[in-house]
């Protein structure tokens, strides 16, 4: 017997795809604690919001679906797999966003929860902060400029004199 193990992992990555989507839709509760209202924050502090990501804006759109007071709309940009073709720890989806955003390096911050995704934004020369998921607690994070456990743990006038 012949099989087509290239037309099966397609398979198996679309069906574990839209049981994820489900799965979101479903809970509505993977926004983190704090993450809200740190947009909050900086939207009314005037900074661009952007989101770098390498998963599908599909699912993008639908953890955000999860949130009261911020939209879609109030992101400046959001990079995802659609717009890049590297994955993370690959800079390329952070410097998609720097060059939507007609920011610099020095002027931008990211909040990363994987030693991966950290490593990317510190190869794209933007300074990263930690906040550990719960898959990534035991990741090695010392090459962050600030490790948190959760969004609601920043204090915004203390980033502000930190970076």
């Amino acid at each position: 017997m012949i099989y087509d193990f290239e037309n099966i992992l397609q398979k198996i990555h679309y069906d574990k795809t839209k049981i994820f989507q489900q799965k979101i839709l479903k809970s509505r509760s993977l926004i983190r604690p704090g993450f809200e209202q740190l947009c909050e924050e900086l939207l009314a502090n005037n900074i661009l919001l952007g989101i770098a990501s390498t998963t599908s804006l599909q699912t993008i759109e639908n953890i955000l679906l999860g949130l009261k007071s911020i939209k879609i709309s109030n992101f400046n940009f959001i990079a995802h797999s659609g717009t890049v073709n590297k994955q993370k720890p690959d800079p390329q989806v952070y410097k998609i966003c720097l060059e939507e955003l007609n920011v610099q390096e020095l002027e931008s911050v990211a909040f990363e929860d994987t030693t991966s995704s950290l490593n990317s934004v510190l190869s794209a020369g933007i300074k990263g902060i930690a906040i550990p998921g719960n898959l990534s607690l035991n990741q090695d994070f010392s090459m962050a400029q600030l490790k948190l456990n959760e969004f609601s743990d920043i204090d915004f006038k203390g980033l502000k004199e930190l970076f």
